[in-house]
């Protein structure tokens, strides 16, 4: 019975575990904290922390496979609000922390956000899609000229999908932009 309790203690911990599939901060003594990755992203990642003014004060990548832990020492910064910014190609999570005399502490929860997907197949069909969570959406298609080809507005959706045929369209670089909220992401496609 004692060891039926035990797996079932470790089952539900690694449960517990893979739900959480986001970064964690975990607040030290002093003016540091701990950045943990967990199993968030099998791909790159780029962490950036930003001053109150939104300007880069740290900014570094992480290939996939390397430790996922990560300590970062606040000393050197001024007192303010910061943000702790974590991305990979499609998703990125930011935390607020506040910087004091002191220690750090984490202002609010975590900031979830869905980037869009642009994927061309090299067949002459590009597909968007967007997870907008009842956001408006925007696309733009535009050639290297910036001559608009397509555009499309969609308010308060869940999620977007559009496959855009460019297939007879002239070789060269044509942008796509999607807007997503007050949030705009550009990809540059080359047929």
């Amino acid at each position: 019975m004692r060891n039926l309790i035990l797996i079932l203690l470790a089952v539900l911990t690694i449960t517990t575990v893979k739900a959480e599939d986001f970064p964690s901060i975990i607040i030290n003594d002093g003016k540091s904290f701990v950045l943990d990755l967990k199993d968030w992203t099998k791909d790159a990642v780029q962490i950036s922390i930003l001053d109150p003014y939104g300007r880069t004060v740290y900014e570094e990548n992480k290939e996939a496979g390397t430790s996922k832990l990560k300590k970062y020492n606040m000393d050197q910064l001024a007192s303010g609000m910061y943000a702790v910014k974590v991305e990979d190609e499609i998703k990125e999570v930011t935390y607020n922390i506040y910087v004091n005399n002191q220690n750090v502490s984490i202002v609010g929860g975590k900031k979830v956000t869905y980037k869009p997907v642009v994927y061309y197949d090299n067949e002459g069909i590009i597909s968007v899609n967007v997870l907008a969570l009842n956001k408006n959406v925007s696309v733009n298609l535009s050639d290297s000229k910036g001559y608009n080809l397509y555009s499309d507005e969609v308010s308060k959706n869940v999620r977007y999908g559009k496959q855009l045929d460019i297939s007879k369209l002239p070789s060269g670089y044509y942008d796509v932009t999607v807007g997503l909220g007050d949030q705009f992401y550009n990809t540059t496609i080359q047929k």
